[in-house]
């Protein structure tokens, strides 16, 4: 009989013995053993630390906050109390219980599809996301991630489960608030387009009579009252281009303007701008100049977009420029052709420039604003550019002026 033994050594420490003979003999009326003896230490002390080992483990994956568990075939082998409790399960009720009760009838159906194609991909590791029935007969999203293993000499299924309900709600609350929130951009700029035209029709006919007025009666009307005139044109375009300003935003929103795209020539493009608003600059006492190549600077964009970036750019330096330049440069970054507008103006603050492009704001805003306008230039601009691929980058600060740089891309 085999027999092992734990005994004191010598130098004193503990050491096992295997006897695998324990022969007894009598001579001489005496009873002798014999045995024959294997040290086993080693062994022992392996079997000690794979049992303290697999305890371990025993206690993460109990008090893992994942569910957790392990299939064979389609049977449940193996779950934690977590996974158990997720389902309104106890442990036991799950265990050696078919792993399909607990799928819905359609995530049954994802189940094998998926099963097939990892068999057929020969994956042994994955993820993803389906719901699970509860003992209940509620439904919840899960999150799985799996791996096939060998247990106990058998090919398995080892899975770990995230109850994913929440997000999944949050994210449902989320595409339906996106859905609502676009019907009502839709309603907005059908709103604004149907307004802008309302206003535009009458402001047209207002300058124009405005305008035949002054030619017939200008020369009887004394000097002091013809400055009324300019009050009446500058006001009227002023609410033209805010009108304009709003049905552009809203029809870009939409997708109502495309862009069509030919080769332009963006030296004679800027050359046109700068002399459309020479004099509102001079009248200022601004220097607005255009250093022009002498050469075409050949572009492929669409040119109502372009003029209308530049125009806007070149009316918000002149806006917030007190005194000083505003000046436009052309230049190349590695190979493609540039365009600076810069300007000597009151900057823009690090806190604003975060939201530097967003339609109908401006850092200075409410009653007490100190500039005029709706706050959507640089809205627009940003988004005639993104619409010919146009990458804007721009470089500021506060009380000593900003630069704006259109990069355009390689013909």
């Amino acid at each position: 009989m085999e027999t092992e033994y734990r005994i004191k050594h010598k130098n004193g420490r503990w050491i096992w013995l295997h006897d695998q003979a324990n022969l007894i003999s009598e001579k001489d009326g005496i009873t002798h053993a014999y045995g024959v003896f294997t040290d086993i230490t080693s062994r022992k002390q392996m079997e000690q630390e794979l049992r303290y080992s697999e305890e371990k483990y025993r206690l993460i994956v109990e008090n893992a906050h994942d569910g957790v568990e392990i299939t064979q075939g389609d049977k449940i082998i193996f779950t934690n109390t977590h996974f158990a409790e997720m389902l309104g399960y106890t442990v036991d009720e799950l265990r050696n219980t078919s792993f399909m009760q607990i799928f819905t009838e359609k995530s049954k159906q994802d189940l094998y599809s998926r099963q097939k194609k990892r068999e057929a991909d020969n994956m042994s590791t994955g993820s993803y996301e389906t719901t699970f029935l509860k003992k209940d007969g509620m439904i919840i999203d899960v999150d799985i991630k799996y791996e096939i293993m060998n247990f106990k000499g058998k090919p398995a299924t080892f899975a770990s489960i995230s109850n994913i309900t929440q997000r999944k709600s949050a994210e449902k609350a989320r595409e339906r608030a996106l859905i609502e929130a676009q019907g009502a951009n839709k309603v907005k700029d059908q709103f604004i387009a149907n307004i802008s035209h309302e206003i535009r029709t009458p402001l047209n006919s207002l300058l124009g009579f405005t305008d035949l007025v002054k030619q017939r009666y200008l020369e009887i009307i004394p000097e002091k009252d013809q400055k009324v005139f300019k009050y009446i044109t500058d006001a009227g375009n002023r609410l033209m281009q805010t009108i304009d300003s709003m049905l552009n935003i809203s029809q870009i929103t939409a997708g109502v303007i495309k862009a069509h795209k030919q080769e332009l020539d963006l030296s004679s493009t800027v050359a046109q701008a700068v002399a459309k608003f020479k004099q509102q600059a001079e009248s200022k006492a601004l220097v607005l100049r255009a250093v022009i190549p002498k050469q075409p600077t050949l572009i492929y964009a669409d040119e109502f977009c372009i003029h209308e970036a530049i125009s806007h750019l070149i009316r918000n330096a002149i806006k917030y420029t007190k005194e000083g330049t505003i000046e436009l440069m052309f230049g190349h970054k590695e190979d493609r052709t540039t365009l600076s507008i810069i300007d000597t103006g009151i900057g823009i603050s690090e806190e604003y420039q975060k939201r530097l492009f967003d339609p109908y704001t401006q850092e200075s805003e409410g009653f007490t604003k100190k500039y005029q306008g709706l706050g959507l230039g640089l809205a627009l601009t940003k988004h005639y550019l993104d619409l010919n691929n146009i990458d804007l980058e721009f470089e500021s600060k506060q009380d000593k002026g900003t630069t704006f740089i259109l990069i355009f891309p390689k013909i």
